[in-house]
């Protein structure tokens, strides 16, 4: 009886000591988190159950996405969401949300192993392979934007044109119309790909994007491009953004560059030559291994290749950043939000993933042929749009096209009328396409509005010529680390 008392008495005291370690545990994480930033400094005050995150974001769109006196010269700025104190927590809290609301639309149980899988397995090229479809009960009313390439200015502009159209509220909130006969029309915002790369701004431009998928899950639909993936983004200057934006990674990266090339041209002996290359290898993998880049680039890897939009009408849009898969079935009564693009496939390579990758080959375009995706031709979309029952196509990718307008526009029409295809571009890098936005709405028939927004036309938009030089000069990339890995 005594040995049990004892030994209750012990239990007691490791409970509460337990209990005791874990209240301070906790207190010490909420004073940490109180004390990076200083409220009362850098907000107005506010509610005492509003987080310092939503705070950060508020500020972010009032003081600059929907600050009309910012002159169009400051919305380019690199780094200009930096110096709001608290961004760098207040993006890494949006990315775990993001990465929860994403998962929750993936309603199938073999796509919920399959991110499993592709977490253990981050660097592995191939991605979850499904398109997200979404059936509205009302008539709809889209808002497409393709290809931003990580310039601010582009998605900042086009956010304040869906403001003054008030199909969007300062909070990023999405508001539905009604068309003349006042019937009401659902609002959806759709990106066709290539949020990141080019441009300086792909950490701002993956925040906004975020937050407005987080505050309108059902009718945000963010499709992945061939950039959203490691090794492209990472040859195009995405993992150095990150690594100098969130991880304080600092070197003379271009000066390596231009000193290892230096020594091509001197009579030096293969040791220094081999010395020089090393040391360019080191700091681009310090970059490619950084945990907040793994991070972003594995998050957006689970955004669906394409995505099909239809109305109560049936009236239907598909959306792919490249082109489409012409062996694919459209089922328009699945009731699922991911649906499989290939019976036997969970995963793909993202090489041969058409979506991402492939060219919609439009009016005289030439097939670039890009990794092993081949384009189609325009005449094989339309056949596969009148199998399917597909009203209208909309991609981006093909910066090059010669029948892009200045605003990065165009669109074609199939014989009889009934069809259309419209490819849409924001920005390259070397091609500064002005802002612009494409609205499409359907009632008896197809209207398709672009929407132009004027900007400085001798505007300097900066973009990374880090990439350019490195696979011209150098052609420097990965593969080879990932198979030291396997």
């Amino acid at each position: 009886m005594k040995t049990n008392r004892t030994n209750l008495f012990f239990l007691i005291v490791f409970l509460s000591f337990s209990l005791i370690q874990n209240l301070m545990c906790m207190r010490d994480k909420r004073i940490k988190n109180m004390t990076k930033i200083e409220p009362s400094q850098e907000y107005k005050k506010k509610k005492r159950s509003e987080s310092i995150h939503d705070q950060v974001s508020e500020k972010i769109l009032s003081d600059i996405v929907f600050n009309d006196s910012l002159d169009d010269s400051v919305l380019c700025d690199k780094y200009i969401f930096l110096n709001i104190d608290g961004f760098k927590e207040s993006f890494k809290n949006e990315l775990d949300l993001f990465r929860k609301n994403i998962t929750k639309l993936i309603d199938n149980k073999n796509f919920k192993t399959a991110i499993s899988l592709q977490e253990k397995d981050i660097y592995d090229q191939r991605s979850i392979y499904y398109g997200r479809l979404t059936q509205s009960k009302n008539l709809i009313n889209s808002y497409s934007i393709g290809d931003i390439h990580a310039s601010s200015l582009h998605l900042i502009k086009d956010l304040r044109k869906l403001k003054s159209l008030g199909v969007l509220t300062d909070k990023l909130e999405l508001i539905n119309l009604k068309n003349d006969n006042q019937q009401e029309m659902e609002t959806y915002f759709i990106n066709t790909g290539d949020i990141i790369d080019r441009g300086l701004n792909g950490a701002e431009c993956i925040y906004l994007f975020m937050l407005l998928f987080n505050k309108n899950p059902n009718n945000v639909i963010l499709l992945r491009g061939n950039h959203e993936s490691f090794i492209t983004s990472h040859n195009y200057g995405f993992s150095m953004e990150i690594g100098r934006y969130f991880s304080n990674i600092e070197s003379n990266l271009f000066d390596e560059v231009i000193k290892y090339f230096k020594t091509l041209g001197k009579d030096i002996n293969q040791d220094e030559l081999d010395l020089n290359k090393s040391d360019l290898e080191k700091i681009m993998k310090l970059y490619f291994e950084n945990s907040n880049y793994k991070n972003i680039i594995s998050t957006l890897k689970l955004l669906p290749s394409t995505a099909f939009l239809i109305d109560k009408n049936k009236f239907t849009i598909q959306f792919s950043h490249g082109t489409i898969d012409t062996a694919f079935k459209l089922n328009k009564r699945n009731k699922k939000n991911a649906i499989k693009l290939q019976a036997d496939k969970t995963f793909i390579n993202d090489n041969y993933n058409k979506y991402i990758w492939g060219d919609s080959i439009l009016d005289g375009d030439v097939d670039e042929k890009r990794n092993n995706s081949e384009g189609l031709s325009e005449k094989d979309i339309y056949q596969y749009m009148e199998t399917n029952n597909i009203n209208l196509f909309v991609c981006g990718h093909n910066h090059y096209s010669k029948n892009l307008n200045k605003y990065g526009f165009m669109y074609t029409t199939n014989n009889e009328g009934t069809k259309n295809i419209i490819r849409h571009i924001q920005f390259f890098g070397i091609y500064k396409y002005m802002p612009s936005i494409v609205n499409i709405s359907f009632n008896k028939k197809i209207n398709i509005n672009p929407i132009y927004i004027d900007t400085k036309e001798d505007l300097n938009i900066p973009s990374n010529p880090m990439p350019d030089f490195l696979r011209k000069n150098f052609k420097f990339n990965f593969l080879w680390w990932l198979k030291k890995q396997t």
